[in-house]
């Protein structure tokens, strides 16, 4: 049996932008961040990188985020603890 490890994602926010970054996951091809809006994860984007930035978010609002990993053909599961929140600064 294998064990397939998640992304540990953190959320920061600054001058405006929300700021995501994650451990990198062995065995991952690409990384998919996803938007977590009332009660069901949108894609947002798919990448390779362990971080991304956003500009289009607007002040003052929360958004909750989550990262899958693809290992060996498949999306590692998201679990609500696996989910972040972050205000925009």
């Amino acid at each position: 049996m294998k064990i397939y490890y998640k992304p540990a994602v953190k959320a920061s926010s600054k001058d405006g932008k929300v700021i995501l970054s994650w451990n990198k996951v062995d065995g991952a091809e690409k990384y998919r961040v996803c938007k977590y809006i009332g009660g069901k994860l949108d894609k947002v984007s798919d990448t390779a990188s362990n971080a991304v930035r956003f500009s289009k978010v607007t002040e003052g609002k929360t958004y909750k985020f989550a990262v899958k990993a693809y290992v060996d053909g498949k999306w590692t599961k998201v679990y609500t603890s696996d989910i972040v929140t972050v205000t925009v600064k």
